[in-house]
Order: C-alpha cells, then sequence, then structure tokens
C-alpha cells in the first residue's frame, strides 16, 4: 500500500475530494485525468476503449459509492470518457450476437447505421456525430477483443497465485490482473477503485500486508 502525502485537497467530504483527485477540482464537470492523458497522448489499442474504470469491493469497511463523473470526459469530446468493465460477468453487454446474428450480419448493420451517421455529419457537423461513429466500430470489435482479453486461462499457475486470483471473481486482484492484461494490449490509462477504503475501525485486521503462499516476484 503506497500513501502519497504530498497531494491534498481542502475538500472534507469524500465525493468532493474524489472529484478534485480525478479532475483536478472540487467542482464536477471538468475532464478526468484519465480522458486527459487519451486525448493528450493517444490510445496504442485499436480494439480496445483508451480509458478503462473497474470497482471491486471487498468484505471490510464502508462500502464508498464512486459516481460515473470521477471518469467523465468533461468539455472533452465524449469519445474520451472513460469505459467503466463490470467486475463479473461480461465486463460489458451485448458482447454476444442476438440469435440469428453472425459476424457478417453484424458488420453488415454497422455499416449501415455508420453510413446514416457520415450523412448526417456532412449536414450538420457534430463531434458527438463523430463520437458515435468512433463507438460503434470500437463496440464491434470488443466483441472479439474483450472475450479474448478475459481469458486468463493461459496465464502461468504461478501468476495467478501471485496475484492471488483464477480472474473473473470480482475482487481488487482479480482486477489488478485485468488491468496488467489491459495495459500489455495498449490501453493508455487503466483505473481501478475500491470501494472499501473508509475504515472507521479495525484497521490492522481489516487491511493487512500479507505476502502469497509464493513468495516468486512478490516485492513489499
Amino acid at each position: 500500500m503506497c500513501i502519497v502525502r504530498s497531494l491534498f485537497t481542502e475538500a472534507i467530504n469524500h465525493d468532493p475530494a474524489h472529484t478534485f483527485m480525478n479532475t483536478g477540482s472540487m467542482i464536477a464537470g471538468r475532464p478526468a485525468m484519465g480522458s486527459w492523458l487519451w486525448y493528450g497522448l493517444g490510445n496504442d489499442a485499436q480494439d480496445l476503449p483508451g480509458f478503462v474504470v473497474m470497482i471491486s469491493t471487498g468484505k471490510f469497511g464502508q462500502k464508498q459509492p464512486i459516481a460515473a463523473r470521477q471518469w467523465h470526459s468533461g468539455f472533452l469530446a465524449s469519445r474520451y470518457q472513460g469505459v467503466e468493465f463490470r467486475s463479473t460477468g461480461d465486463p460489458v453487454l451485448y458482447l454476444k450476437n442476438p440469435d440469428g446474428i453472425d459476424a457478417r450480419r453484424q458488420r453488415e448493420f454497422v455499416d449501415a447505421v455508420q453510413q446514416l451517421n457520415q450523412l448526417r455529419d456532412t449536414v450538420d457537423p457534430d463531434p458527438e456525430i463523430a463520437t458515435r461513429i468512433s463507438q460503434y466500430e470500437m463496440a464491434f470489435k470488443m466483441q472479439t477483443s474483450v472475450p479474448e482479453l478475459m481469458d486468463v486461462s493461459q496465464e502461468p499457475a504461478h501468476i495467478l497465485e501471485m496475484y492471488g486470483t483464477q480472474g473473473g471473481d470480482g475482487t481488487f486482484a482479480a482486477n489488478c490482473l485485468l488491468a496488467r492484461r489491459l495495459a500489455e494490449r495498449g490501453v493508455r490509462f487503466i483505473q481501478l477503485y475500491h470501494r472499501d477504503w473508509d475504515h472507521h475501525g479495525a484497521v490492522k485486521d481489516h487491511v493487512q500486508d500479507r505476502p502469497p503462499k509464493s513468495t516468486r516476484g512478490w516485492r513489499r
């Protein structure tokens, strides 16, 4: 666990402090730091978003709420907004095509929608139309990239033991493993939230520095 003491805020409540930490302002509406990095540096991944958010909940502490404005794009184009991956099940909805729809028919449907959006964009240019076009294409690509991302069956046993997870169980450990796989695939910014950080007692019992059974690659 790393505590950074050189950063502080005068906010006296959790939510404004969250907002300040992520956007530089206690008042909602400015872009999150992940959005700025995606906007400024681009995204190396062609089939995954440039800014991914994952949330976990543990056994102890106050389960603090996390608002989506913490990863909002603010006044930047909405294409730079963070994409939340769900902790269990499919990380994003609608990865699978409906019954009777194969990849070819899905591609035809997306192309038809894209043509309509492009026609509208020529009549009434709007950054949000361009965002919609790019996001339709991204969603189509994620139907292939996300299942491959989530398949940790090829991870060596010692790696799974080191992380302390078999993946897909919604824990912070599982999200850490997924974050590494996202980074390897070129995602620019990955942010993990653990909601149980607010401990009002029994801190030593609930937050412990216990290395895994295997100490291979372990650093305190």
